[in-house]
């Protein structure tokens, strides 16, 4: 079972870190729900047929191509302590690449590292 949640109208919220978003705050106004839902069902129908057909390199560079702070020097987090370094991709089995100042790309799996805003 997979779940899709996203914001969508929602303006106020508490206790979120990082802070929470939604869709209303982003583009400054308010989406009608029945056409959003329309709309993601196409893209996730889009989306599902590539998978199916194999089309696994086209899905990881839209993938990359959209991830937040890709190719951005940025601050991130681990148990071992703050570091600083560029995104640059994701490897086959899913990690997150960061290249770090001192050149050295480091790989990390879900929850493992956090950006610092």
């Amino acid at each position: 079972m997979v779940g899709i949640g996203i914001n969508v109208n929602q303006i106020q919220f508490t206790d979120y870190e990082p802070p929470a978003t939604s869709l209303a705050k982003i583009e400054v106004k308010e989406f009608e729900l029945r056409k959003l839902l329309d709309e993601l069902s196409e893209n996730l129908d889009k989306w599902y047929t590539r998978v199916r057909l194999g089309h696994f390199r086209q899905i990881n560079q839209a993938y990359e191509e959209a991830m937040f702070q890709r190719n951005k020097l940025a601050t991130y987090q681990t148990p071992e302590g703050k570091f600083q370094g560029t995104i640059t991709g994701v490897t086959d089995d899913g990690r997150l690449e960061i290249l770090k100042q001192d050149g050295i790309p480091v790989y990390f799996m879900n929850k493992e590292v956090r950006y610092l805003y």
